[in-house]
């Protein structure tokens, strides 16, 4: 009797291991792993998509995702798109940022 139930258990805990996650476009799925791709951190892609932290996590396990390989410029998506970053970054430094400090260099060139 013992060894039967033993066995039913060993077949429902197999079931629970074999949970497959679908990533069909537009799904929660494959926006949590868009939004990784681009470097988002758990938490924004849990206000997003609605998923658990857990859930967040699980599906970058299994599309196998790192937000470090973004992060540090070092994954294949990240390649592709530093490039165009990098163009927008300059203009908004030459546009936004160096402005509000020319009054200074000026003051020091004077000097």
């Amino acid at each position: 009797m013992k060894a039967n139930k033993l066995s039913r258990l060993k077949q429902a805990a197999g079931k629970l291991h074999t949970h497959t996650v679908v990533f069909k476009t537009g799904s929660d799925e494959d926006i949590a792993v868009r939004l990784a791709l681009c470097g988002q951190s758990t938490q924004a892609i849990m206000e997003e998509t609605g998923l658990s932290e857990s859930q967040v996590i699980y599906r970058l396990h299994k599309a196998s995702v790192t937000r470090a390989a973004y992060r540090n410029g070092t994954g294949d998506f990240a390649r592709r798109v530093l490039p165009v970053i990098t163009k927008l970054a300059a203009v908004v430094v030459k546009e936004n940022i160096a402005p509000k400090f020319a009054p200074y260099a000026a003051a020091r060139l004077n000097q």
